[in-house]
């Protein structure tokens, strides 16, 4: 009981000595000027910038989207008989190159697990360089 009333009693004090006799510093650095973020560029530059990114990426979904349709093509074919080891072989670059699009670009969260299911098993069967589902 005593020690808790004594820390009780000379916490505070202790604590406005220290406050008293500690000296702010400030760093440096925060003194200098601000150096500019993106050295002030023009609003018409970073809006040019802006569009080549949105366009790169529009291009890249456009790609995806003609991966995923060439797939699905494949793998009606495969449904249907088509099972030699080229037609296969192509179905599984596919796959493949649609699985590491989607993770890559980190897509894969839009799509149901049971397509990325089927693009793993499909992207498995190329052996050795199979990819790994988390």
């Amino acid at each position: 009981m005593k020690k808790w009333l004594f820390t009780f009693c000379a916490l505070p004090a202790l604590c406005c000595c220290a406050a008293q006799s500690a000296t702010l510093q400030v760093p440096q650095s925060s003194l200098s000027d601000p150096a500019p973020l993106l050295e002030q560029q023009d609003e018409v530059k970073m809006l040019d910038q802006m569009i080549a990114s949105a366009t790169d990426q529009l291009h890249m979904l456009e790609q995806l989207k003609e991966k995923m349709a060439l797939f699905n093509q494949q793998r009606e074919a495969f449904i249907k008989g088509d099972q030699s080891k080229a037609h296969t072989s192509r179905m599984v670059r596919t796959a493949r190159q649609i699985y590491e699009v989607l993770t890559t670009h980190h897509l894969d969260h839009l799509f149901a697990k049971d397509y990325l299911d089927e693009l793993t098993f499909f992207s498995s069967i190329a052996g050795k360089n199979a990819v790994t589902r988390p």
